[in-house]
């Protein structure tokens, strides 16, 4: 995975350092941002939140081609998956960067909080094509996160039918 570190202020210099060690990533400024964003599979932010999204808001195009975005607070406490969670895999960033520094992650995502499966994510995990009938893939999770009633109909029987 490509990855970009961006250090916002210095007092999360040594963190920034730590995560681009560990994940051999580059480390990057602020103003490197721009012509670049697409170029990496992941960005890791050491700063506030508030800085990283409105770095990142012009190149923003959709949760299946974005890069996947976290950021770190200066003092290391907090990990927070800011875009592509599933898809571009944040929420797992999130959790291998809070395990390195001691932090806790903090991943909004609902399926994550209530322990349900990704269904964006899912099929890839085990090599299935996914289709949806009716509705979009979005229409689909919000039921299924909501609690209504949905229908995963497997035709084939692997070790994802399996874990399932």
């Amino acid at each position: 995975m490509q990855t970009a570190v961006i250090n916002i202020s210095p007092a999360g210099e040594h963190i920034a350092r730590r995560v681009a060690e560990t994940l051999d990533a580059e480390m990057l400024s602020l103003a490197a941002l721009d012509g670049s964003f697409a170029r990496f599979d992941a960005w890791v932010f050491v700063g506030a939140v508030g800085i990283c999204v409105r770095s990142i808001a012009p190149h923003l195009v959709d949760k299946h081609s974005d890069p996947a975005v976290v950021c770190i607070d200066s003092s290391g406490r907090w990990v927070v998956p800011v875009v592509s969670g599933h898809v571009g895999g944040a929420n797992e960033l999130a959790r291998r960067l809070a395990e390195l520094l001691g932090a806790e992650a903090v991943v909004t995502t609902l399926s994550d909080r209530a322990g349900l499966w990704p269904l964006d994510t899912l099929g890839a995990r085990f090599g299935w094509r996914t289709s949806c009938e009716g509705a979009t893939m979005n229409e689909i999770i919000a039921r299924f996160v909501g609690g209504r009633p949905t229908a995963l109909l497997l035709g084939i029987r692997d070790r994802g039918a399996w874990h399932l």
